[in-house]
């Protein structure tokens, strides 16, 4: 039951990812995704943990961004 709700996830998921891609680069042509990026489920709290962590705080760290 586990792997075939894994493989229905992972489908879409990759179906959506794949329509906001399409959707945005009909709104900008130089739209592309962020490079290295890698999705990742959240099995365990100190997982959740450390990704909102994450997601908080790097907004803070946008103006120091020497590519922005």
């Amino acid at each position: 039951m586990i792997g075939l709700l894994h493989n229905n996830l992972w489908h879409i998921i990759r179906c959506y990812k794949g329509r906001v891609k399409y959707e945005s680069r009909q709104a900008n042509a130089y739209f592309s995704c962020q490079s290295r990026y890698q999705d990742h489920i959240i099995r365990i709290d100190q997982s959740f943990y450390t990704i909102s962590k994450h997601i908080i705080n790097n907004p803070l760290k946008w103006l120091e961004d020497e590519l922005s």
